[in-house]
């Protein structure tokens, strides 16, 4: 009997949530089960990588110059003002690209551009403002910290690091991110395809005279467009009249071929709307209706293990729906590029600063409504491809955003994903996380006491050492998945006196064997491997498996056994 009547009108939030999970995962279901494709990096955007990707090497290798300027011992230029210039002799210039050729002495300054290598013997860089080159002498007007304007190795992505899981769906920024890691080609699978028809006998195509009570498809033509540029592959169907066979027929026709079935027209509830009928017979009716305006009469549904969507007639409706339902859900899905362009409000993870006098963009991803901000420098192109949001800083604010803040954030992307948070270097490829895929690892920096990485309600990041019993670790169920041994690795013929870097911009030490011995302590220890391996630091605490290269001619004192814990969070 026909209905007549919608039987019930379903929420949009809801309708959003069965394309983003359930239909989406029938499309990547369907689309992984293929022969993967090789393509360029440069043909990737829209598709489905299917093949975890690691960093072949650290990003930067080498301690690199975030300014232009003058690289110098941060004791040297202490005193350092702008009534009180100290001197310092000149010892030449390290360009970008080159290597130095000569280690930085006490009371000399050597020239860096931005992104050059720094030379041993630096901690620190002046911005070439704050420098006047004087014949063989430099006037430097300004003191800076260890560590100050320069980048340390690995902060970026580190050797071993998880860059892109399998299943990501690939946008631009993640393609810069692969080609920053030198790679050219990606297993991955085809581009999405989409049926595409539109329904009703008034209906005719734009080439044709317009006859009286004919009206020309513009629905189609819309769809296939926007589908386009959002890098599916549509496969053009045409014009179907009101007839329930021909209906079966086109879904029948197109079902081996098509990801997604999309038809506009005849989605109504009266006897002569064929469309929902058509899906009650062929498949799953989940949806028919929606409590939208334009474009309450929407069909969704599945047939054959494949969604099916029937977007009403009336032109501004069909467009509405698509805009304002489907592709927000694919997209959340993972499965269709899109740009949400929207903000929420979300609180800091831990205090950042912006530029006085300029305007700081600053990507962060965000899990429930907590932000981390990610990279923080213009070198961190890896970093930025696993943000969601963007957070933006006036250049009127001369204070910090001090962690558990209120702030607003820009989409950039918005899909469901699995998210680990790690304080500590794991190599992933040797350990099974037990995750549903796709996934993303976000490592969050900290502290010396980890105060300012705590959001306002104190949730923890997920992978931590033991040794930092002090962070609470409320409403994750963490479990142990790496137990290894810890070692002060040192020149056997130094005092071990350097003072520690953290993050590139702090100083900080600790006293970890006995009486006055300091040690580096910086976020990865990839990066403490790297500045080891290259001599602008002479100890380092390092698990057991960084013993390569000039670290495995070192004294190791052993210290301790780590655990290292695991947690995930579902968005």
């Amino acid at each position: 009997m026909p209905r007549g009547v919608f039987k019930r009108l379903e929420e949009p939030s809801k309708a959003i949530l069965l394309i983003s999970s359930r239909l989406s995962e029938m499309v990547r279901k369907n689309l992984i089960q293929e022969p993967p494709e090789i393509t360029t990096i440069d043909n990737a955007v829209g598709r489905v990588l299917l093949e975890d990707v690691y960093a072949p090497f650290s990003l930067p290798y080498y301690p690199r110059s975030l300014v232009d300027g003058c690289a110098v011992i941060s004791e040297d230029v202490a005193t350092a003002g702008e009534d009180s210039p100290v001197k310092l002799k000149y010892g030449g210039r390290v360009k970008i690209g080159e290597k130095p050729k000569r280690s930085l002495s006490k009371g000399e300054c050597i020239e860096v551009d931005t992104g050059a290598w720094i030379p041993l013997g630096a901690d620190g860089v002046v911005p070439i403002e704050h420098v006047d080159l004087i014949d063989e002498d430099v006037l430097i007007y300004k003191s800076v910290g260890i560590g100050q304007n320069f980048a340390l190795p690995a902060t970026d992505v580190a050797e071993g690091d998880l860059v892109l899981s399998r299943y990501t769906l690939l946008d631009a920024r993640m393609v810069a991110a692969i080609a920053s890691l030198g790679m050219k080609t990606l297993h991955v699978t085809r581009k999405i395809r989409v049926a595409v028809a539109s329904t009703g006998n008034e209906l005719i195509e734009v080439s044709e005279p317009l006859s009286m009570g004919k009206i020309y498809d513009s629905n189609r033509h819309y769809i296939i467009s926007r589908l386009t540029q959002l890098g599916s592959e549509v496969i053009d169907a045409g014009i179907i009249p009101d007839d329930r066979e021909e209906l079966e027929n086109f879904i029948q026709k197109t079902l081996p071929d098509a990801d997604i079935i999309m038809l506009s027209g005849g989605t109504s509830a009266g006897p002569d709307d064929l469309v929902y009928q058509v899906v009650e017979d062929l498949g799953v009716l989940h949806i028919h209706g929606i409590r939208i305006k334009p474009g309450k009469p929407t069909v969704i549904g599945e047939i054959q293990g494949k969604p099916f969507f029937g977007l009403p007639g009336n032109p501004r409706s069909a467009a509405n729906v698509l805009e304002k339902i489907i592709i927000p859900g694919f997209s959340r899905g993972g499965i269709i590029l899109d740009k949400p362009c929207r903000e929420t409000e979300a609180r800091l993870a831990y205090t950042i600063y912006g530029t006085p006098g300029r305007a700081t963009f600053i990507p962060v991803a965000l899990y429930n409504d907590v932000a981390y901000p990610l990279a923080r420098e213009s070198y961190m192109i890896v970093s930025q491809a696993n943000s969601d949001a963007t957070l933006f800083i006036s250049g009127e604010r001369h204070t910090p955003l001090q962690a558990g803040n209120q702030v607003t954030v820009s989409f950039e992307r918005q899909q469901d994903r699995t998210v680990v948070l790690s304080f500590t270097d794991i190599d992933y490829r040797e350990v099974e996380l037990p995750v549903e895929k796709p996934y993303r690892i976000i490592y969050v920096p900290y502290t010396i006491d980890l105060g300012e990485t705590r959001s306002a309600d104190e949730m923890t990041p997920l992978v931590f050492s033991q040794d930092q019993k002090y962070v609470e670790t409320r409403a994750v169920d963490l479990s142990v998945i790496a137990e290894r041994k810890l070692f002060l690795v040192r020149d056997p013929s130094s005092s071990c006196s350097k003072m520690a870097i953290r993050e590139g911009y702090m100083e900080s030490s600790r006293s970890v064997v006995s009486g006055e011995t300091k040690v580096l302590l910086t976020p990865r220890f990839k990066t403490s491997q790297i500045l080891l391996e290259q001599g602008y630091v002479n100890c380092a605490i390092l698990p057991e498996e960084y013993s390569t290269g000039k670290v495995s001619q070192m004294e190791k004192i052993y210290i301790k056994k780590e655990k290292v814990y695991f947690g995930y969070i579902s968005l």
